[in-house]
């Protein structure tokens, strides 16, 4: 025997199903954003010391033991894989080339990594203070060689190729 009146009568028992709205169309980007990689933001400031006139003792053994120290934590940084541990330890080695730059304030070899770590943080204000550095220890005759071979290895190193003309402006080439 069957019921009258049952069967199916799905899920809107008499109402009318809404109708579907389609999704709002996606944004294009402006054609500024869409032509290509996204600029670097070159911070333009540095609150540097580095020509203040200085009566200092060069401490050139353990200068250069900070130096090395500094060179292996970028190595690291450049091996990691991770963007933090890579950003956490280059600031780390630039801190370390301070230290050695310190000990050794006319050290060619600290004055040139402490830059090209510091374009790498995108400091590009500071950078390029040091490697005017370089061009002034080039013209001590006792620091004469050692900054002459740090301008060449400046002026060769990708760190300074966001702004390698400013670069080899301030290296004097």
């Amino acid at each position: 025997m069957t019921v009258p009146g049952t069967g199916c009568s799905g899920p809107y028992e008499g109402a009318k199903a809404e109708k579907l709205k389609n999704k709002p169309p996606k944004k294009t980007p402006p054609a500024d954003q869409a032509a290509g990689p996204a600029q670097v933001k070159w911070d333009e400031e540095c609150k540097s010391k580095f020509f203040e006139d200085m009566q200092v003792t060069r401490k050139t053994g353990p200068a250069r033991a900070k130096i090395g120290q500094a060179d292996s934590t970028l190595s690291t940084a450049d091996s990691s894989q991770d963007p933090g541990a890579r950003a956490t330890l280059t600031v780390e080695a630039i801190t370390t080339y301070k230290k050695a730059l310190a000990d050794d304030p006319f050290s060619a070899d600290a004055t040139y990594k402490l830059a090209a770590a510091y374009a790498r943080v995108h400091k590009k204000k500071c950078a390029l203070d040091l490697l005017a550095r370089l061009l002034e220890l080039q013209k001590h005759p006792d620091f004469e060689a050692d900054a002459k071979r740090a301008i060449r290895a400046a002026g060769a190193d990708d760190a300074f190729k966001g702004f390698r003309k400013d670069a080899d402006s301030a290296l004097g080439i």
